[in-house]
């Protein structure tokens, strides 16, 4: 059990030093501007805020690692829900494969799931110049 923690914490420190070397976190996008794709109502239950066919927007993290890195962030297609557990199967475009992902146990492991539209801002009105003499 020992030599399991020790190989653990070794692999860790590893693990960390790779990513302070090549660090790849400069190459993450900002997704602050969608909205999110999960709620969590007052009862601790989640709630997805998609529709089968929405692209949803994945930024999932290493969270076995004890700096939790960033791996990557990925717009995929919603081919199926459940409801009862929370699996979501999805199409990713670029790489033309399916994933599955899980929109209650994602989020509270560090994942952040985001909606890929961005609501309008609202129209301005532009004022129309008259000449009025």
């Amino acid at each position: 059990m020992i030599d399991n923690t020790l190989e653990a914490l070794e692999l860790d420190k590893r693990l960390n030093d790779v990513q302070k070397k090549q660090p790849h976190s400069d190459k993450k996008p900002d997704i602050s501007k969608y909205e999110d794709a999960v709620a969590e109502l007052p009862n601790g239950s989640f709630v997805a805020m998609f529709d089968i066919g929405d692209q949803i927007i994945i930024e999932r993290y290493a969270t076995c690692i004890s700096t939790c890195p960033w791996l990557d962030t990925r717009t995929y297609t919603v081919l199926d829900i459940n409801d009862d557990n929370g699996d979501i199967h999805l199409w990713h475009d670029e790489s033309r494969l399916r994933f599955m992902g899980n929109y209650i146990t994602g989020p509270t492991g560090g994942d952040v799931y985001k909606r890929a539209l961005v609501k309008p801002k609202s129209a301005r009105r532009r004022k129309i110049a008259t000449n009025e003499s």
